[in-house]
């Protein structure tokens, strides 16, 4: 299979040693052609962040399905609903503190749908009761009160 060329001149795949559109040599003596940096018309780079044509408000899905926002003075993301609870209880979390979402959509960060447990062994058999038993008193109860002290 011949390798894909692209022409400087046109942009268009050259397959051969001359290119098919504008008859011409796909590399005019170049020895490494990247495929997209000589397109005409092709715009350059307008920055990272806010200044990039791209850029779509910093908040985006990661591959497990949290929304990530971007702090624009780190550059860095944080997932959304660590932030929303760090705000809310006015301090950062501790390493082992886990947030939960109590409906299970992972997109919505409200604070009335989050909450926070001490380590992942109270997180996860807080859903063992839940698949076990359902959404019983004692349940709802921890619910309603975990933001009261």
């Amino acid at each position: 299979m011949p390798k894909v060329r692209y022409c400087i001149d046109c942009g268009k795949k050259c397959q051969g040693e001359r290119c098919r559109n504008c008859r011409k040599p796909w590399n005019k003596g170049k020895k490494f052609v990247h495929k997209g940096s000589f397109k005409k018309g092709h715009k350059a780079y307008s920055g990272s962040g806010e200044k990039n044509s791209n850029w779509k408000g910093g908040r985006h899905i990661n591959s497990h399905g949290y929304v990530e926002i971007r702090d624009s003075i780190k550059k860095k993301y944080y997932l959304e609903h660590i932030k929303v609870v760090e705000t809310f209880i006015k301090r950062t979390l501790k390493k082992s503190e886990v947030i939960h979402h109590i409906n299970e959509i992972k997109t919505d960060n409200r604070i009335e749908n989050l909450m926070i447990f001490p380590n992942p062994s109270a997180h996860k058999s807080f859903h063992t009761k839940i698949r076990q038993f359902g959404f019983t008193t004692p349940i709802l109860k921890q619910i309603e009160k975990r933001w009261k002290k």
